[in-house]
């Protein structure tokens, strides 16, 4: 955190978030649209999740993880009022455009029961630690959008289940 202090001017701020929100959300997106597929025949079973490549899931995960470190260091005492609002307008959008949907998206592809569930699982974990984050972190966005209660136990539950030889996450503060 304190490196991204000395490291960024206040100048650099807003880019540096812009940067972060615009990359996790374009490629959230494009793992979106590829999870859609194309057209299933009528009587044919879907199998969405071929279409999406485990290595791309953890590019994303990765991504997500690494703006968990970036986003609530970045260095705002020193912003214009305007600069400062504007960050905050664009960490609450980040949070309901992108980090929300992720959340909910990772619980729907592990329900779905392919081979690489865990990538899913790993992908929900690296969500909840940004959204962690920023919302212990950032306390000067203010409120944040949430997800609803049972929303939060699916999380929780698909996280915390164990198969053979799957990692175990520990889910902290949200049960």
């Amino acid at each position: 955190m304190q490196s991204l202090n000395t490291f960024l001017t206040p100048g650099q701020t807003p880019k540096v978030a812009e940067t972060v929100s615009q990359t996790l959300g374009d490629l959230f997106r494009s793992i979106q649209e590829l999870h859609r597929g194309p057209l299933q025949k009528k009587n044919q079973q879907p199998n969405t999740l071929i279409n999406v490549s485990p290595s791309l899931v953890i590019r994303l995960s990765a991504l997500f993880r690494l703006a968990s470190y970036v986003l609530p260091g970045l260095p705002v005492s020193s912003l214009p009022p305007t600069a400062y609002e504007n960050l905050r307008t664009m960490i609450r959008s980040l949070t309901a455009d992108t980090i929300l949907p992720a959340a909910i998206f990772s619980i729907n592809c592990f329900r779905e029961g392919q081979d690489d569930a865990w990538v899913w699982r790993v992908f929900g974990a690296a969500v909840l630690h940004l959204y962690s984050a920023i919302e212990a972190r950032c306390r000067w966005v203010g409120s944040l959008p949430t997800l609803e209660d049972q929303e939060k136990q699916k999380m929780v539950e698909v996280l915390q289940k164990r198969g053979p030889g799957d990692l175990g996450i520990e889910v902290v503060g949200w049960g």
